[in-house]
């Protein structure tokens, strides 16, 4: 399967930077929808959420994700799009969502402008994410950070900016500790003593 991310032909953070590069699963791959159009953003925070859902390794992922986006797209929420510009799944495999340069969109009220939002597949207040899911949350926003230029200390999740339950207790803990933003972090400071 030939994996690409826009126009690249294959997504990944400079070698120095990670052991292994960070694949990302096109739209293609999951049947994305044509997005229809919505307005653009300069990334400037990560978000992250979770999807609400029990998710177990062995359900189809991308089968998920695009019922979710049919759903979304649908007469009951009339988005333009898959809400999130990336979605990772159990297993840590990354799926591309919209495009990081479009506003997202969500079930709650709040400006999701500048917002580089990233869900993760389950219900965190009923299941724990799995390594693999926080391992490529580290490479995902390291990467995103080189790229885009998203300042680390600008994690939060959902419930940070709306009345929700978003990203689920055991997620959420995770973002408020700074133990995400230490992880990427540390990558990124690797990969800088690497590449000097």
């Amino acid at each position: 399967m030939l994996l690409r991310f826009f126009s690249f032909s294959l997504l990944f953070l400079p070698a120095a930077l990670l052991a292994e590069p960070l694949k990302i699963v096109p739209r293609a791959d999951w049947n994305a929808l044509e997005a229809r159009p919505y307005a653009e953003q300069k990334p400037e925070r990560f978000t992250i959420h979770h999807s609400g859902v029990r998710f177990e390794k062995d359900q189809d992922a991308a089968k998920h994700i695009a019922n979710v986006q049919k759903w979304g797209m649908s007469e009951a929420r009339n988005w333009s799009d898959i809400p999130y510009h990336f979605i990772i799944g159990p297993d840590g495999t990354v799926f591309e969502g919209r495009d990081p340069k479009t506003e997202g969109e969500s079930n709650t009220s709040y400006d999701t402008n500048g917002h580089l939002q990233i869900n993760l597949l389950g219900n965190f207040n009923e299941q724990e994410p799995t390594d693999a899911q926080l391992e490529s949350l580290t490479k995902l926003i390291a990467w995103a950070h080189e790229k885009f230029d998203i300042p680390i200390d600008t994690i939060k999740a959902h419930r940070d900016f709306a009345q929700t339950a978003c990203p689920g207790d055991a997620l959420y803990q995770d973002v408020e500790n700074g133990s995400i933003r230490k992880r990427a972090q540390a990558a990124i400071d690797q990969a800088r003593a690497i590449k000097n």
